[in-house]
């Protein structure tokens, strides 16, 4: 555990070198492009604050961290939406599919935001008519399971829309590593990319989390997470998620998490909390997830998921059997002795032999007894 432990620290390591430095100087703070890519969409993950870089699960880790794809067993189709600010409304949908727990999972995703229509005016106030803002991001991601290790990707098309339209392509990479029986540890440096384009170039909200979950109990997961944002200061992220209810076919589990990233906002902020529903049956499972946030002043965020999972758990892809190696020759019998050959008459000056086979001498003539 120690080696494995030693790399995976090699691993952070490398995510915040001198390239990641660069990424998150405080010079681009608050000057990120695409911010709709950090707003939390899926129900599970907003009620635990984010703290889920070593757990998350189904076809929603592509999201947070594509390494997550290779815990999927079965196909699974998941749907969210989030009610924001204003008219703000959120919406994704994600599918994965397991190829086998040898050759990883492979997952699709689209994210679609909407603001409404915003009033245009010109320099002198006079009215412009209307815009309606809208974000866009549609991407696919793979991860496969390496021993302990979990590996996995994701890439992006990214297009914003205010008054004009900008796109670009996004990189998403995460790990995952069970360190011990029930002691998971994370890591995803997300939104890798140019920026996009306006007039001028906006970065991208690129970010660097890390944690670690760990099962106490097999009804408890405690989680805690660091991220690193570009366009923010580094916050804690810290969930919990306890199953309230077990009968077969039902489950009720309850969710709750805490992020510094709501110090300093007036009233209730920083904490979530929701539920999750599970209805199992033998071949499918379907899910219902919830979730709100307090946003201080400006009331409450409210997230609903819906997920559904089929099919038979993938096995893992079995290796060829092994050529079976050609018998032996059977060994050969001895030669038989050759049986030796007498003849029936002796030679001349030689003495009488007895033959191998009895022979019937001829009667003598009359002539030679005379």
């Amino acid at each position: 555990m120690t080696g494995a432990l030693a790399s995976f620290l090699a691993v952070l390591a490398l995510g915040a070198g001198a390239p990641a430095r660069a990424a998150f100087s405080k010079a681009d703070a608050g000057a990120s492009g695409a911010d709709f890519l950090n707003i939390p969409v899926d129900a599970r993950a907003a009620a635990m604050a984010g703290a889920v870089a070593a757990s998350a699960e189904g076809a929603a880790a592509l999201a947070w961290n594509p390494a997550g794809l290779a815990g999927l067993s079965r196909r699974e189709v998941a749907s969210q939406h989030g009610s924001y600010l204003g008219e703000a409304q959120v919406q994704r949908l994600g599918f994965a599919s397991p190829l086998s727990a040898a050759r990883g999972t492979w997952g699709l995703e689209v994210m679609y935001m909407s603001v409404g229509s915003i009033g245009r005016t010109d320099v002198a106030g006079a009215d412009q008519g209307s815009f309606k803002p809208h974000n866009l991001a549609v991407g696919a991601g793979y991860a496969r399971s390496l021993g302990l290790w979990q590996l996995g990707g994701a890439l992006r098309f990214v297009q914003s829309k205010i008054s004009k339209t900008a796109s670009t392509l996004a990189l998403d990479l995460g790990t995952r590593l069970e360190l011990a029986p029930g002691i998971d540890v994370g890591a995803a440096l997300r939104h890798l990319g140019p920026g996009l384009t306006y007039g001028q170039r906006d970065p991208l909200p690129t970010a660097l989390q890390a944690g670690a979950a760990w099962r106490p109990r097999e009804r408890w997961l405690l989680s805690a997470d660091v991220s690193l944002p570009r366009d923010q200061v580094p916050a804690l992220h810290l969930g919990a998620e306890t199953s309230l209810y077990r009968a077969a076919p039902a489950r009720i589990v309850g969710r709750l998490g805490y992020g510094t990233r709501g110090l300093g906002v007036e009233g209730v902020a920083g904490i979530g909390f929701g539920f999750g529903l599970r209805w199992d049956s033998r071949t499918a499972t379907l899910g219902l997830d919830y979730a709100t946030l307090p946003t201080g002043e400006l009331g409450l965020t409210h997230l609903v998921g819906l997920s559904y999972s089929w099919g038979a758990p993938a096995s893992p892809r079995l290796p060829p059997p092994a050529r079976r190696a050609a018998a032996p020759p059977p060994p050969k019998r001895p030669a038989a002795r050759p049986r030796e050959q007498v003849p029936y008459w002796p030679a001349k000056g030689e003495d009488w032999m007895a033959p191998a086979v009895p022979v019937k001498r001829p009667a003598p003539s009359p002539s030679s007894e005379r």
